[in-house]
């Protein structure tokens, strides 16, 4: 999305929010381990969504965007979607906030890195990155069921390639769409 804008202050102005969430992020990382032995389970994180009402449903969809900055496997945040919520809306929210989590670290490494990723790559690993950005849709499609692959350094992967934002959303919803019921 970025490299189709023209206007240098508006890729300033979102270079700048995406480094500040990044950076909220590790802080909130940080904060994590200062408090010592957290263990995510999938019932205290019902019991802190639960708390927020009738924000609840915003506040589950904001923690799976932000997931691994609490350093929270997919599982744990599905399954706390599935419980709840039930499992129409879990799998549907839970959906939502993979989704919007994809497009942030897409987002993020194609406003952050691709043009270093340009000027310092070539050969072999240059040509890998052509190929993502060409048949990545379809491989991002077929991997992202698969429990274990890596979510967020294959969102950014993703973004660093020359892959399109409107063909990468579309993969990631058919990829996450099956890991999501699988685990709400």
């Amino acid at each position: 999305p970025v490299s189709e804008m023209d206007l240098p202050g508006s890729t300033r102005l979102l270079k700048l929010i995406v480094a500040s969430v990044l950076l909220a992020g590790f802080l909130l990382v940080i904060w994590i381990w200062s408090r010592g032995d957290v263990t995510w389970s999938p019932e205290l994180i019902a019991e802190l969504i639960a708390g927020y009402g009738i924000l609840s449903r915003g506040v589950y969809v904001a923690m799976m965007v932000l997931r691994p900055f609490m350093l929270t496997p997919f599982w744990v945040m599905g399954a706390v979607g599935g419980g709840p919520l039930g499992a129409r809306e879990g799998v549907a929210l839970a959906t939502l906030g993979a989704t919007l989590h994809a497009a942030f670290f897409f987002t993020a490494a194609r406003v952050l890195g691709r043009d270093l990723v340009a000027r310092h790559v070539a050969g072999r690993a240059a040509i890998a990155i052509d190929v993502l950005g060409e048949r990545g849709p379809r491989y991002l499609a077929i991997l992202l069921p698969i429990p274990g692959m890596p979510l967020s350094a294959t969102f950014a992967a993703a973004g660093l390639s020359s892959m399109k934002f409107a063909y990468f959303m579309v993969a990631i919803v058919i990829g996450l769409f099956p890991r999501t019921v699988l685990y709400s």
